[in-house]
């Protein structure tokens, strides 16, 4: 007897899929080749050192914090952290070693992402072909779902702002190759027999944890997910999987969100000198404090209601920018044919949550660089892009001997098409990369430290060095804790004189400094309290990344 499948194609083709172990070996294919392409590009061009480049301000806290063991702004990242200090080989510079380190993670992605849509391709594409379709050879389905595939990947890795975080120290890359294995794992879900689901549920419910864990907005994927899930239910009328398997998929889910998170506990009771909140065993107040970012809570629906619905108009004109008008149409090409047949439904459905929630998500959280947040709607679009080459081939293929009649075009038609396919798919990628190649190419670039360290140099004796912006404060604490550069100075992060846990940590780490941690005092109270030391005011960090950049 047949294992019933989640979604079985109902429509009878004349090519077709290849065996499984054939399947899982281009799939491979697919990865690496992408993976290897895109890695020597982001290799290439990362920054050779700190950097403020495309919003990457948080590099030089993620940096000390990689150096010293530390804990760095909420949420912590200890996941991203631990990954980090597997590669501290790679430099003897903790800031090239995160740089380098988002371009492994955004190879990794863009290859999750190749493969993703090749096996969308795979099992699409057949229930796309027409039922009246000229007989195809058997290889040309998967090679159009590989060539689709290359598309996805490559498009994606040379999308401006996805390489932009792919060549600093940012988290953005990271969460991005951990969406695209949430994504992977959920197609695992989708196509698996009955006998298997349980187990592909407890990987899904592993990678979301981890991919939850490290950045809070991966729940919008997983709430997508669960979209699809309901849609295939719907329309199969069979229970996904046992309600036996929920538990276990959500405890390894429980346990991919809060286990990293003993690392900080660990760490934050070492005491480091990058120690933000002084999480601890003894504060674990402060670790639900950490782990929620209510630091930055206030920052959800703070913008006017105008400026929120600006963003959302302008994250649709992003899409241009990022893939190009082709690029544009061939995504919503990809969207309506996901409708054309029932098989497509569920990643239709999927595609319009995971596209609506993050978007929504990036209008209504007013921080500066929201549009940072809608790197997984690229990834979601570039998978449409995909899709949309690949149905466009296969309506070409099967329709070419009806348009041409000659010889020529009669005899090798799908050679042709393939053809044609493939130089679209590469040529796309092609031309985003000598676009936007010397925009991006940061590998001179270490001008966040090149400003630390002058400034520190320049710094009077025992001085006070007050700062009071992210830019500058993370800046100057990767070169004076980090790197070691100049002892003698106090470098004092205004803004947090108000929080006791930084007024202990800094009394701490100054002792001699002459204030009561447990009072909050400002930056002009802590300068009278300590007159035989000199106060150097930082200047204003929009003036000084411009000066830089």
């Amino acid at each position: 007897m047949a294992v019933k499948r989640l979604n079985p194609a109902s429509v009878e083709v004349s090519a077709p899929t290849p065996p499984v172990a054939r399947a899982w070996l281009i799939a491979v294919g697919v990865f690496s080749l992408t993976f290897l392409l895109v890695g020597l590009l982001y290799a290439q061009t990362a920054a050779a050192g700190l950097s403020w480049r495309s919003g990457g301000e948080d590099g030089g806290d993620l940096a000390t914090a990689l150096a010293l063991g530390g804990v760095p702004h909420p949420t912590g990242y200890p996941l991203y952290l631990l990954a980090g200090r597997f590669l501290l080989g790679l430099s003897d510079d903790p800031a090239r070693v995160l740089n380098l380190a988002s371009a492994l993670w955004g190879a990794i992605a863009a290859g999750l992402f190749g493969s993703l849509t090749y096996r969308l391709s795979r099992l699409l594409l057949p229930a796309w072909l027409p039922p009246d379709s000229p007989k195809l050879p058997p290889s040309y389905i998967p090679v159009l779902a590989a060539i689709a595939g290359l598309a996805t990947g490559l498009g994606l890795a040379v999308a401006p702002l996805v390489w932009s975080q792919a060549v600093i120290a940012e988290v953005y890359s990271f969460n991005l190759m951990l969406m695209g294995a949430t994504l992977l794992a959920l197609v695992g879900l989708w196509q698996a027999p009955a006998s298997r689901r349980g187990g592909r549920l407890a990987l899904l419910g592993a990678v979301g944890g981890l991919a939850v864990g490290h950045h809070r907005t991966a729940l919008f994927t997983l709430m997508a997910g669960g979209v699809l899930i309901l849609v295939v239910w719907r329309q199969e009328r069979v229970r996904p999987f046992r309600l036996l398997h929920l538990p276990l998929a959500m405890l390894l889910m429980g346990l991919g969100i809060f286990l990293p998170y003993l690392y900080l506990v660990l760490r934050g009771g070492a005491t480091p000198a990058s120690n933000w909140s002084d999480v601890g065993p003894t504060n674990l107040a402060g670790l639900q404090r950490h782990f929620l970012g209510s630091d930055y809570g206030y920052l959800v629906l703070a913008a006017p209601l105008g400026q929120s619905l600006a963003r959302l108009a302008a994250a649709v004109g992003m899409l241009v920018g990022q893939f190009g008008p082709v690029g544009l149409g061939l995504g919503w090409l990809g969207l309506v044919v996901l409708g054309l047949n029932r098989a497509g439904r569920p990643w239709l459905a999927l595609s319009l949550s995971g596209l609506g929630l993050h978007t929504f998500w990036a209008a209504i959280y007013a921080a500066e660089n929201s549009e940072i947040y809608l790197l997984p709607v690229f990834g979601l679009w570039a998978v449409l892009i995909g899709l949309g080459l690949g149905w466009l081939s296969l309506l070409l293929l099967s329709g070419l001997p009806g348009f041409f009649q000659a010889g020529l075009f009669q005899k090798n038609s799908p050679l042709v098409t393939l053809v044609l396919t493939l130089v679209v798919g590469l040529g796309l990628p092609l031309l985003g990369l000598l676009s936007h190649y010397a925009e991006l190419d940061a590998s001179r670039d270490r001008g966040a430290e090149t400003w630390a360290r002058a400034t520190l140099d320049a710094a009077p004796p025992a001085a006070l060095v007050l700062s009071s912006s992210d830019a500058t404060s993370f800046a100057l604490w990767y070169v004076h804790y980090a790197r070691g550069s100049r002892p003698d100075l106090a470098v004092v992060e205004t803004r947090l004189l108000g929080q006791e846990w930084y007024r202990r940590n800094l009394h701490r780490l100054y002792p001699d400094l002459q204030f009561d941690p447990t009072r909050t005092l400002s930056a002009d109270e802590l300068q009278k309290a300590n007159p035989t030391r000199p106060a150097l005011l930082i200047p204003n960090p929009r003036r000084v990344a411009r000066r830089q950049l």
